[in-house]
């Protein structure tokens, strides 16, 4: 079982969106967070984000789910996050992945967890009438 908590990056309001998206589906969705990144800089997003890990860094483990990897988020995620230990960055956050860490956090392991975000990410992008592997 995983203690987890989960910060949602994206550009715009598309974090909050997804968020909202999930409660509609899902109901409760605690340990699911974002932060206001408007108007942000590089500086003041590592900051903000190394506010929230201390914060919650009596978690087991933290996830920070991105849109973009190597773009601004990314970025300040991994600076924030070199001197902590139990932090995931994954990029390319979707609907897919955040009702996957929702319905999962509580049953996987931190690195079992990791493993299955990504993969229900990837799984979440599909082309109707399309074969793909």
């Amino acid at each position: 079982m995983s203690n987890t908590v989960c910060l949602v990056m994206t550009h715009g309001k598309i974090a909050s969106a997804l968020i909202d998206a999930s409660k509609k589906i899902i109901g409760n969705c605690e340990h699911l967070f974002t932060l206001p990144t408007e108007n942000s800089g590089p500086e003041q997003l590592a900051e903000n984000i190394t506010a929230f890990i201390e914060k919650n860094k009596m978690a087991a483990g933290i996830f920070f789910l991105v849109c973009i990897r190597g773009g601004s988020y990314w970025n300040a995620a991994i600076r924030a996050s070199r001197e902590f230990g139990n932090v995931k960055i994954l990029a390319g956050v979707n609907l897919p992945m955040i009702l996957s860490y929702v319905t999962n956090r509580n049953k996987l392991d931190f690195e079992e967890l990791s493993d299955v975000l990504y993969n229900d990410a990837k799984c979440g992008v599909v082309t109707f009438g399309k074969e793909r592997k």
